[in-house]
């Protein structure tokens, strides 16, 4: 592993969890088990993953001298929040031959010193996915959208008084009626969160003019393709993204567990 740390587990298997890239030879394992999972669930989890924090559940035990991957827990810091608190987004995936084996428990207890109070689960709904969830006392709490907009062949108006912020891995853009946060993929892709039009400035057209403004900058950055996330019952901002250009790529079911051991109850 590169510039990694090492979580202790028990038994013969292990993980390990880093904050830079996998090498080939992982890269590799990690592609072929998201396709593994893929098939044997009709899910559609593309790779690669672009995590913050990857940790990896090897069979040591195996025959085959360059170890099998079992597990896999992907995670996610984006600066969320939910209910106050904050908030990691996580998606694991286990050999759909090694299931109900405890792997995905085992990996998700090692994650809990990195992991925010509150954990989403990006997960597409099915009795699988529940039952992982349901293992470490998770529920599915709601559904979303993922909208994309190919910015090539688009223009949008410039925004005077909107600012942009490089706050790290993402950036910030605020203007005195809202904000919104962004993250650059290096497929030339732009994920769009964080979206806020102000109570006191909304229904008047301000959201339209914030996201005209950051599309308008996403396109002075080179970026092909913007994508964002809308819960499936917000009619409002469902019509404001379609009317950009916005199409609906896939539904995404998301569920919410217990992070950090200190907030359990």
């Amino acid at each position: 592993m590169t510039d990694g740390s090492s979580f202790s587990m028990t038994g013969s298997r292990r993980a390990i969890a880093f904050r830079d890239h996998l090498n080939d030879r992982e890269e590799e394992a990690v592609r072929q088990l998201v396709d593994a999972c893929n098939q044997a669930d009709g899910t559609r989890y593309s790779y690669p993953l672009d995590g913050d924090i990857y940790l990896l559940r090897y069979d040591e035990g195996s025959d085959d001298p360059e170890e099998r991957l079992l597990g896999l827990l992907c995670i996610w810091h984006l600066g969320s929040t939910k209910d106050g608190e904050e908030l990691s987004e996580a998606a694991a995936f286990t050999a759909p031959d090694h299931r109900r084996q405890g792997i995905f428990s085992e990996l998700y207890e090692t994650a809990r010193p990195v992991l925010s109070p509150s954990v989403l689960f990006s997960i597409y709904k099915n009795e699988p996915a529940e039952r992982a969830l349901s293992s470490i006392g998770g529920y599915y709490d709601h559904s979303e959208y993922l909208m994309k907009l190919s910015l090539a062949e688009r223009s949008f108006d410039a925004e005077a008084g909107l600012s942009f912020y490089d706050e790290g891995e993402s950036f910030h853009a605020e203007a005195a009626y809202g904000e919104a946060n962004y993250r650059l993929n290096g497929d030339g892709s732009a994920y769009i969160y964080g979206v806020l039009v102000y109570e006191s400035r909304r229904g008047k057209g301000y959201g339209y003019k914030l996201l005209c403004g950051l599309l308008n900058r996403l396109k002075e950055m080179g970026m092909t393709e913007a994508m964002l996330e809308v819960f499936s019952e917000n009619t409002p901002a469902l019509y404001l993204y379609q009317k950009l250009g916005f199409t609906i790529a896939e539904r995404i079911d998301y569920g919410f567990a217990c992070g950090r051991r200190e907030n359990m109850v």
